[in-house]
C-alpha cells in the first residue's frame, strides 16, 4: 500500500482552499473600500467645517485680501481643495489646502462648495 496522498486529493484540497481565499479575498476589498469611502466623507467633512468656520469668522488669510474673504471648497477627481475666495476661479493661490483622494474611489464630478459669512452655502456642480 502506497504512502501519501494522491493526485485527486491534492486538487480536491488546493481547489477548497482556492474558494476560501477568493471569499476572504473579496470580503477584505469591500472592507477597505468601506475604510476609505469614510475616510473620504472625514476629510470632505473636515474641510467644509474650515471653510464655513473661516467664512463665519471674517479670516483673511492672504497679504492680497483687504477684507473678509469667503471661503470654498473645490471637489476635483483626484484631490479636494479648500481656497479663499469669491469664486474657484479667482480664488488666492497661495492659500489653497489640499487633500488628496483615494485611488481606488473615482469620482468624475467636479463641486465647488462657497461659504459666506452668515454660514450659508451655494453648491456648483460640473459633469
Amino acid at each position: 500500500m502506497p504512502n501519501g496522498f494522491t493526485l485527486i486529493e491534492v486538487l480536491v484540497t488546493l481547489g477548497l482552499f482556492g474558494v476560501v481565499l477568493s471569499f476572504s479575498l473579496i470580503e477584505n476589498m469591500s472592507s477597505l473600500t468601506y475604510h476609505f469611502e469614510r475616510s473620504e466623507t472625514a476629510h470632505l467633512s473636515t474641510l467644509n467645517h474650515a471653510a464655513q468656520g473661516s467664512s463665519m469668522r471674517h479670516i483673511c488669510r492672504s497679504e492680497f485680501c483687504t477684507h473678509a474673504a469667503l471661503h470654498g471648497v473645490q471637489t476635483e477627481p483626484k484631490e479636494l481643495i479648500l481656497f479663499e475666495g469669491d469664486s474657484f476661479s479667482t480664488r488666492t493661490v497661495p492659500q489653497d489646502w489640499f487633500l488628496p483622494r483615494s485611488k481606488l474611489l473615482s469620482s468624475t464630478t467636479t463641486e465647488t462648495i462657497i461659504y459666506y459669512a452668515n454660514g450659508s452655502s451655494s453648491i456648483d456642480s460640473l459633469p
